[in-house]
This record gives structure tokens, sequence and C-alpha cells, in this order.
């Protein structure tokens, strides 16, 4: 990128709504370079891309995403994807984009989020997915990742090392926010309940509800009136049914200490997460997770499940482990919760 000069720019990437991981990112990137000067279009490949919006541009379909690259392609700009390796859909939709850019005689730029250990990641988790993964690796100008882990596991499928780049994907954007007015109903709920935890979930096995539920009743054993504050979309996913896990939830009598308040923006999310005791992240396939350090950011404890990128400080599980997670929660809430009616 010359100094000065402005340069187009397409990102390809879920774009809120939902208000989730690479989508927020994306937004504060977008906002950046326009700041800077420079033309920024976003190709919306996330939940809400057939809906029309002036922040993104949709697709409406398979050939509708070709087109629109290669319509972006002739017209100079930068094709950047962002991609990880937990949906096979993600690889075919990256090696696209990949191919159109050549194919116009561009250059792109490659983001791999998320962390070392993915459903195909890294390379010895199968022969022909390594292949793929090899050129699309191969393909892009410069590859972003934003630990030094990940990069050196790409580095191992033969990738050129100076054209890995490690850029921290959390920044300041992260904790500038403006708080919100919450409904009385959560106000109500957190009153009442004490100490209050929250937790970013989504109806995937990947965040693993069944052990996170399951420690959630013995924590209730020493903490009766504890209130876990759940955000996240709680409404469509095809790998869980929700009807199933508000049958766990019933089964386990955590229904009163649960209030789920579904897809926040950022605004309303950070709102929240101020107002709690603890943060509890299940992710199994985590990278370097925005949310806990957003958390560590206002000083608030933080228990998560082991990975290698996770910030000193915080509280590690070990993953699907009820036991342990249950004794690293009542151990933080031991250590620097008061009981209700006490101040620290």
């Amino acid at each position: 990128m010359v100094q000065n000069q402005s340069v187009k720019i397409l990102e390809i990437s879920s774009y809120p709504p939902p208000h989730a991981g690479w989508g927020v990112r994306i937004q504060f990137v977008k906002r950046r370079l326009e700041q800077l000067g420079h033309i920024c279009q976003v190709l919306n490949i996330g939940k809400s891309r057939a809906e029309k919006s002036t922040e993104y541009v949709d697709v409406q379909s398979g050939l509708d995403y070709c087109k629109k690259i290669d319509r972006f392609c002739k017209e100079g700009y930068l094709v950047h994807m962002h991609m990880n390796r937990q949906s096979p859909k993600g690889l075919v939709l990256s090696f696209l984009a990949e191919i159109i850019s050549i194919l116009n005689g561009r250059s792109c730029v490659l983001t791999f989020h998320a962390g070392a250990d993915q459903r195909f990641f890294p390379k010895e988790k199968g022969r022909l997915i390594s292949i793929v993964l090899y050129l699309l690796f191969k393909i892009p100008k410069y590859i972003i990742c934003n630990d030094v882990i990940v990069k050196e596991r790409i580095i191992d499928y033969g990738i050129d090392p100076t054209k890995v780049r490690t850029i921290q994907a959390f920044s300041k954007q992260y904790l500038d926010y403006k708080p919100v007015v919450l409904s009385d109903d959560l106000v109500s709920f957190i009153k009442e309940r004490h100490p209050i935890l929250s937790s970013y979930l989504l109806i995937r096995p990947t965040f693993d509800l069944p052990t996170l539920f399951h420690a959630l009743k013995e924590v209730k054993q020493k903490w009766p009136d504890f209130g876990l504050v759940v955000m996240g979309s709680n409404t469509t996913s095809d790998d869980l049914d929700p009807e199933e896990v508000a049958r766990l939830v019933q089964e386990l009598d955590l229904e009163s200490s649960l209030f789920w308040v579904g897809d926040l923006k950022h605004d309303h999310f950070l709102t929240i997460l101020s107002k709690t005791s603890l943060f509890i992240r299940t992710y199994i396939y985590d990278g370097v997770c925005s949310s806990v350090l957003e958390a560590r950011a206002f000083n608030i404890p933080v228990v998560a499940c082991e990975n290698p990128h996770r910030p000193p400080g915080i509280s590690i599980f070990k993953t699907g482990d009820v036991e342990d997670l249950t004794q690293k929660i009542l151990q933080v809430l031991s250590s620097k919760v008061p009981p209700r009616g006490k101040s620290t």
C-alpha cells in the first residue's frame, strides 16, 4: 500500500448481524480504512448475506458471489479473504475468491482466523485437505494470522515464512463503547441474582454447552442465587436443536439461573460484560479470543477452556471436564466475589 495513495479493498467476510467474531472486527477495519481515505467494500458471506444493506454488499447465491468478486476485481479492488478451517464451505469460498482474483491478474490477501487446532488444521489432520490448504496458502501475496503458533503451522505446509504476517486482531476499538440502557427484565435479573456471570455462547457443539451446564448445576449447590447472562445468537443452528438445549437446561434446574439476551451490538455486549463478576469461555477452537481480552481489560476474571492462546491471568480448565470447570468457577468466585450484601 503506497502511503497517501487511496486504494480499493474488498473484504470478504461475515458482517453483522449477528454481532460476533470476525464481523465486529471487519466493522472496525472498514471504518479505519475509510478514515484513512481508502475505499472499502465488504462482501458479506455471513448469516445476513442475503439481506440488502448500505453497510455491505449482499450475496444471493454462489453464482452471484463469483460475479460480484469478478466485478470488483475488474474495478481495481484488492481481494482480502477471511477464513478458518472449521467450515468446508468457507474453504470453497476462499478458493473461488483467490482463483477469480488471479484470473483477473490481481494479487490477493488471506486472513486465517481462529486457533492453532481446528477441524482440518494443522497439517497432520488429513492428507487430502492438506493439499487444498497448501494451494489456499500458496496463492495469496500475503497471509495474516494473529498468533505466532498459527504462523508456524501455516509455514509447515511449505509456505514461505516471509509472506505470513502475525498481526494482533485485538485493538483499542474493542474497548471503545457507549453504555446502553438495559431492558427492565435484565436489570431485574441482575439485581435479584448474585453473583452475575456471563458467557458468549452459540448453540453449537464447539461451545460445549453440556459441560458448561452440568458444571453450573454443581456451582448452584454453593451459590444458589447465581445468574448467568448468555450472550450470542440462540435462534437457529445446523448442529444442535435449540429444543434439546432447552430440555437440558430444564433437567438441570437452571432455567431461573440463565438469562438469554441473544445477539447484541458491541456497545450492548460491553455494557453487560462490565456488570458481571466472571466471564466463562468454552469455545474449544479459540484463537486469540476478543471477548476474553475485553473481560481482562475490564478486570473481570475469566475461566476458559485450555488452548495455547490464552493470555496470562486466565483460569484454565480441561476441555470437556465438568469437575475441573466446576472447581475453577468456584475457586474464582470464592476468591473474587464477596457474599451478597458485602463489599470487597
